[in-house]
């Protein structure tokens, strides 16, 4: 299971949810299912983007936490798949190649 909280920022104290609770004095919402193992979720534009175990990205209001894409994509059918980058021969000198000026 990889839940993932929406935890207030006046939070204080245990932020733990009772048993059945998505919602608390600590926890602006929850949903059961949909988190990360190990990668961080992005809030950007009152969206949080989670990368699932799976491969899958979710997106949430980021004030309620409801699905905000409801897509194939963001449902799970459509799995979001990268290879992570890698410097190329190319890509390195293009680099060496880069300026700045000031």
């Amino acid at each position: 299971m990889s839940p993932v909280y929406a935890i207030r920022e006046t939070a204080i104290g245990d932020v733990s949810l009772a048993a059945g609770e998505t919602t608390n004095a600590n926890v602006a919402w929850s949903v059961p299912r949909g988190g990360a193992y190990m990668a961080t979720p992005l809030v950007y534009r009152d969206l949080v983007h989670v990368l699932g175990w799976n491969g899958v990205m979710l997106v949430f209001d980021a004030k309620t936490g409801e699905r905000a894409i409801n897509s194939a994509w963001a449902t799970g059918q459509l799995p979001f798949r990268h290879r992570p980058w890698r410097p190329t021969a190319r890509s390195k000198s293009r680099a060496r190649k880069a300026t700045c000026s000031s």
